[in-house]
């Protein structure tokens, strides 16, 4: 028998499309690892936000990655372009340029301030990526500790912690939401305008 998610009875939270869990220490088919002391509703809200964060700025990436290519193929960047820029932060450096002078001028203000959001959105954006999850409350509440070992110039490894509360965590999803639809419609002013030539 077809067991896909639209054959299963809904569960508790009324949603159909979500897996049951079949682990008497998991409360989430999709969490992580094993933890019975966090509830169910709090472990899918807390997938659900991390989700919600890496798919708004996996948007915002795709976008600017789509800008940058765009911007590239023009005549008037050919001065500050030697080849598609891939590493990000060589990436935001071509776009401010392009933004500082020729056709994209008149953008300058607002893009400068989207890049620079974007910039400071860096440790979230990796942490939320590449971090693992540890759920846990304590005397304050429930929340979870996202940590990773990240490597430094000079062979230096860095270790690092973030606890956040579900609210928090809640706040940052929104807040990324929010900003992905800033991106989409200064997309959106720069493909009306005429001034980039398609990808293809």
């Amino acid at each position: 028998m077809n067991r896909g998610p639209w054959n299963r009875s809904p569960r508790a939270s009324g949603n159909p499309y979500l897996r049951e869990t079949r682990s008497i220490f998991a409360k989430s088919a999709y969490a992580p690892e094993n933890n019975p002391w966090v509830k169910r509703d709090e472990m899918d809200a807390a997938l659900l936000f991390r989700g919600a964060i890496l798919s708004a700025y996996g948007s915002i990436e795709t976008r600017l990655a789509e800008i940058a290519i765009r911007c590239s193929r023009l005549d008037a960047y050919a001065s500050i372009r030697t080849d598609f820029p891939y590493a990000m932060p060589r990436r935001l450096a071509f776009l401010r340029s392009a933004f500082s002078t020729g056709p994209l001028a008149p953008f300058e203000r607002v893009a400068d301030a989207f890049l620079t959001r974007f910039e400071a959105s860096a440790e979230l954006r990796h942490m939320m990526a590449h971090a693992h999850t540890q759920a846990s409350g304590d005397l304050v509440g429930w929340g979870a500790t996202f940590h990773d070992y990240q490597p430094t110039k000079g062979g230096a490894i860095t270790y690092r912690a973030r606890r956040m509360r579900l609210a928090e965590l809640e706040a940052e999803a929104a807040r990324a939401a929010r900003f992905s639809r800033i991106g989409r419609r200064l997309y959106w002013h720069l493909d009306e305008s005429g001034l980039l030539p398609p990808v293809g």
